[in-house]
């Protein structure tokens, strides 16, 4: 990308990004600040893109790379999600269509029930995707739950007790696993489109 990404990239990242577009034009820097993910919405001949990109020791970039490789295409077939068109795991970068959409978080859009049935259709499209069996989901969830309940917590002692109770006669057996959604960067998801005053 010839550093015109202002050096929110690594040198490797814009190089991969200058491999895959040629020259873009960076035209907003679309991150959250959130850790060191960077989100940036470029320009290339007349499509717009989005590069997300972090560093080496962020393990959530991954994880949203592999969701987008095996559980975004029915979002993309529906026209809300772009599609992932270019990714380097090693690099922590990949680069997706750009889905125009507006973040509502804050807006009066946040309270519209119109939004809101969009987002539980997109949800819908995402959780219908195939699962698969897990034999240590359930074993792992309970340990983590125990060692809430071995730190400090504000828990009382009675609910304490049934909570252990509980964590005890639950056992683990395997579970099918889908999916797990979490809010994003913006630019990234699925985008919903406002019908609210």
């Amino acid at each position: 990308m010839a550093r015109r990404d202002s050096r929110l990239l690594s040198v490797r990242q814009s190089g991969l990004v200058q491999r895959w577009l040629g020259d873009p034009v960076m035209l907003a820097d679309l991150s959250w600040g959130q850790l060191d993910t960077k989100v940036l919405l470029v320009r290339a001949g007349n499509r717009e893109f989005i590069v997300k990109g972090a560093g080496g020791a962020n393990q959530h970039i991954g994880r949203e790379l592999t969701a987008h490789r095996g559980h975004t295409g029915k979002l993309v077939a529906a026209g809300l999600a772009g599609r992932l068109l270019h990714w380097h795991r090693q690099a922590s970068l990949w680069l997706l269509e750009y889905q125009p959409g507006t973040l509502v978080e804050g807006t009066a859009g946040e309270y519209c029930a119109d939004i809101h049935a969009q987002a539980g259709v997109a949800l819908l499209l995402l959780h219908g995707t195939e699962g698969r069996r897990d034999t240590k989901h359930e074993a792992a969830a309970t340990a983590r739950a125990r060692r809430w309940l071995d730190a400090r917590h504000r828990i009382d002692a009675a609910t304490e007790a049934v909570a252990r109770q509980r964590l005890a006669e639950h056992g683990a057996h395997p579970v099918t696993v889908g999916p797990r959604t979490e809010t994003g960067s913006r630019g990234t998801g699925s985008a919903t489109r406002a019908h609210c005053a």
